[in-house]
């Protein structure tokens, strides 16, 4: 009887630690899912996505982390030397395009997801629509996402990955916040910095490669590069473009700074406020309002006026609905 009692009395203990373990589980992905939202209301994205990785329980956790990739990649946004673009309100593009013989029309492009740069071509670009048609400006055009699926296949842990002509390669960013590359130009120094990377959120490249960190900060390959300093000093970045040799990072305060070896102008961008996303093609740099307008720095080219990507209007602007 006596060892009866004790076996019922031990079932009785095992059952309530399963029970406080189970509920303990419960209550931290709620209490990780809760940090997300708090974490989205204060626009400190980089930190949303680093959870959101880790609670994919949640039935909404990837369309969430899509929505606050979104923000952070800006693919509705785009520009090089030779044009302006940016997705509208209606799901149309605005663009300012460079006298280069273009003759596209974008104002017949609708139901757009999201532009992209083609990388092989510094003057093309091209936009995704909603049912899959891709729409270009000069010629064919293969977009990041796309090349990526086809590289991949569906089954990847890869988030992110770039195809970058310089380094003649691809880099990617894992799920697990880690990179990875394949780059016959990618130098042994860099390769090595770039093993050490971790909780990376994103990535950008320019004449080196630049990650942005769950905690905000800017890393970039190239400990010895001119520019690698004044990135040591940036914090609270959301956001990061780049290319060439210039680097711009989109604070939570919505300023934006920028490190940059050229004299172009694309670092001009003191006075800016109220920004939601960027963009740079190294030559200049381009930023979205929270009212839908575009600010850019100076640029001096025959082929495109840059002033009057100031005249676009009505522009999507970027929000997650937190529910």
């Amino acid at each position: 009887m006596e060892k009866r009692n004790i076996r019922a009395k031990l079932c009785i203990v095992l059952i309530l630690l399963c029970s406080i373990s189970i509920g303990g589980c419960s209550k931290s992905k709620e209490t990780s899912l809760d940090l997300v939202k708090e974490y989205i209301k204060e626009k400190n994205y980089p930190k949303a996505i680093r959870e959101l990785r880790d609670i994919t329980e949640y039935k909404n956790a990837e369309a969430l982390k899509k929505e606050v990739r979104d923000i952070i990649e800006a693919p509705y946004l785009s520009c090089n030397y030779t044009y302006v673009a940016a997705i509208n309100k209606s799901r149309g593009v605005n663009a300012i395009l460079g006298d280069y013989g273009f003759v596209t029309n974008t104002t017949e492009w609708q139901d757009i997801l999201y532009l992209d740069k083609d990388e092989s071509s510094e003057m093309n670009f091209c936009a995704v629509a909603n049912d899959g048609r891709i729409f270009t400006v000069a010629e064919d055009c293969m977009p990041n996402d796309i090349r990526l699926k086809l590289k991949l296949g569906s089954n990847s842990n890869i988030e992110k990955m770039i195809t970058d002509s310089y380094f003649n390669g691809n880099i990617g960013l894992k799920t697990d916040g880690t990179v990875v590359y394949q780059c016959e130009n990618l130098s042994k120094q860099e390769q090595d910095v770039m093993n050490q990377w971790t909780e990376v959120v994103d990535i950008e490249t320019g004449l080196q490669v630049y990650a942005l960190t769950a905690d905000g900060k800017v890393l970039p390959s190239d400990l010895k590069s001119p520019i690698a300093s004044e990135l040591s000093s940036w914090s609270d970045i959301i956001a990061i473009s780049a290319s060439l040799d210039t680097v711009v990072g989109l604070k939570q305060d919505g300023t934006v700074v920028v490190a940059s070896e050229n004299q172009y102008g694309s670092n001009n961008v003191s006075s800016w406020s109220d920004i939601v996303a960027i963009d740079t093609c190294g030559y200049f740099t381009i930023g979205l309002k929270s009212d839908g307008t575009l600010v850019t720095t100076e640029y001096q080219n025959d082929g495109l006026e840059i002033a009057k990507a100031a005249e676009l209007s009505n522009l999507y602007v970027p929000s997650i609905a937190i529910d």
